[in-house]
């Protein structure tokens, strides 16, 4: 009897130590929180989205399994891609959980077995933020914005996490990395109380400062993260000054300095007397237009300062070729009265009538060239290999630049000259006199809204010269257009406090469209465009 009463107490220890360990392989998993002990296996089925399989088929292999990935999840998975010989799996009961460290170890050796193009890349990121979205939540992080279908508070703010990407997705996570992080050029706002706020990416932020750097200031600076907390502040102080001239994704160029290499997307700062310093776009700066300042750090440019509003004085015009497009082989100028010629930082006195063959210039760098006429009425003219002018002559200055392609030619002339050489280009300037000020005003109002935009920022312009923008300078000024520029002087159309994009056409067929024709983003900002016949 005695016996028997001991068995059936070693029966039930035994029952219970099962259950045990049965629960044992569930404790501690939450799929909502990320652990290194767990991988869910929605993460797992997002991880395998790269092979030839459907969402399906691995919802029929995984979702009808626990929550987590377990070894026998595992087999089966290797099992249905064909590797189930080829890559082993750790030596554990069959319905204990992988961890994240062995079932990475796996996954690599997929990916070197079925991921022949590389689609699925590793990449160590710092999570900033993150963002709530209709299918899971976007990672913010030091190296932009990327779609998961994680929870919101699936992982933690400021770890350095080692992500798997898939076209522009995060697809899983392969574990928290252990390197520093850094996140560059953000501005620092404040430093109070123990607590950095700063400015990045388009947001504000605010995280704990180490004692260490308590006499960190406002400011241009690198912030270095490791271990979840913000280690170092590396602060940059090196400025320079002057007007952004033109720009592309390699290098900036500042008038009085020439081009310098930049560190990629540059952020631009908005620090104007009275307000909030905000986070922008290089957009902000207009071109030719503005005098800023760069940061400067390991003789890149890392910033872009705005602390004045622009003040409008030229536009930038690109003057194509004969062919219309926008380089050429060769350029010769010539101008009507003296000038001076700067090349980088040589000056040269120039003496009017003499034919510029400017590729001479071009010899040994790839500076701008460019030719202003000591006097205002001075004109600059466009000429041919034996010094026959081809085009009418171009008030302001002209610049040339070189690339691969060849030379482009660049005009900057004070605003409202060049509407004086718009307006009857666009119009006969025989129409009548209001016809002529209403032309002058819509061609003002685009000029404008292209100025701000300057979409041939590359090539250092705001706007070309055909019909892709304005026609320019292809019939000369005459009195009636001048006066017609004249009489409506800083004169724009606005719609809801906005100068409006004025559209206009050569030839009418009886009756106006909306501006659906030109599928604009924002339609609503286009209610000044109607339907009349």
């Amino acid at each position: 009897m005695r016996l028997k009463r001991k068995i059936g107490l070693l029966v039930i220890l035994l029952l219970i130590l099962c259950g045990m360990l049965l629960a044992g392989t569930k404790k501690g998993y939450h799929k909502d929180v990320y652990s290194e002990h767990y991988v869910p296996v929605e993460e797992v089925q997002d991880e395998l989205s790269f092979s030839i399989y459907k969402e399906m088929d691995w919802e029929q292999i995984l979702l009808q399994k626990q929550e987590y990935l377990t070894k026998k999840a595992a087999s089966e998975i290797l099992e249905f891609l064909g590797l189930k010989d080829y890559i082993q799996l750790p030596e554990k009961s069959e319905n204990a959980a992988l961890d994240r460290g062995e079932w990475n170890a796996v996954y690599t050796e997929i990916l070197a077995y079925l991921d022949d193009e590389k689609t699925v890349t590793t990449q160590d990121l710092l999570l900033m933020d993150v963002i709530e979205s209709d299918s899971g939540c976007i990672l913010v992080t030091n190296e932009g914005d990327y779609p998961s279908k994680f929870g919101q508070h699936f992982l933690t703010a400021w770890d350095n996490y080692r992500l798997y990407l898939l076209d522009g997705k995060c697809v899983g996570i392969a574990g928290i990395s252990e390197e520093e992080a850094e996140v560059y050029n953000t501005y620092i706002k404040a430093v109070e109380d123990g607590t950095l706020t700063f400015l990045s990416g388009g947001a504000e932020y605010e995280i704990t400062m180490d004692a260490s750097e308590k006499d960190v200031t406002e400011g241009v600076a690198d912030l270095v993260f490791s271990n979840g907390k913000l280690q170092i502040v590396r602060k940059k102080e090196q400025e320079i000054g002057g007007k952004l001239l033109s720009y592309d994704e390699n290098t900036i160029e500042i008038e009085g300095y020439g081009r310098i290499s930049h560190t990629g997307k540059i952020p631009v700062y908005e620090l104007l007397e009275g307000e909030d310093v905000t986070e922008s776009s290089i957009s902000k700066v207009v071109l030719g237009n503005m005098e800023v300042s760069y940061v400067i750090g390991e003789e890149e440019v890392c910033a872009i300062l705005i602390r004045t509003p622009a003040v409008i004085e030229n536009i930038r015009v690109l003057l194509l070729a004969d062919d219309g497009g926008r380089f050429r082989s060769a350029v010769y100028l010539k101008a009507d009265v003296d000038a001076s010629i700067k090349f980088g930082e040589t000056v040269s006195d120039y003496a009017a009538g003499t034919l510029l063959d400017v590729s001479t210039w071009f010899t040994e760098r790839d500076d701008t060239f460019s030719i202003q006429p000591a006097t205002e009425n001075g004109k600059i003219f466009l000429c041919d290999e034996a010094g026959n002018t081809i085009s009418n002559g171009y008030s302001g200055s002209v610049e040339v630049r070189r690339y691969e392609e060849g030379y482009t030619v660049v005009n900057s002339v004070p605003f409202e000259t060049y509407l004086t050489a718009v307006v009857p280009s666009e119009m006969p300037s025989t129409y009548e006199k209001e016809a002529l000020k209403a032309q002058a005003v819509c061609a003002r109002s685009y000029a404008y809204i292209q100025l701000m935009r300057a979409d041939l920022a590359a090539f250092g312009a705001h706007i070309n010269d055909s019909t892709s923008y304005q026609v320019y300078n292809k019939v000369e000024a005459g009195e009636a257009s001048r006066q017609a520029v004249e009489e409506t002087k800083h004169e724009v159309m606005t719609y809801a406090d906005e100068v409006i994009e004025a559209y206009y056409f050569s030839t009418s067929m009886g009756y106006t469209d909306t501006a659906e024709v030109w599928n604009p983003e924002e339609m609503e900002n286009y209610g000044y465009l109607k339907k009349y016949a």
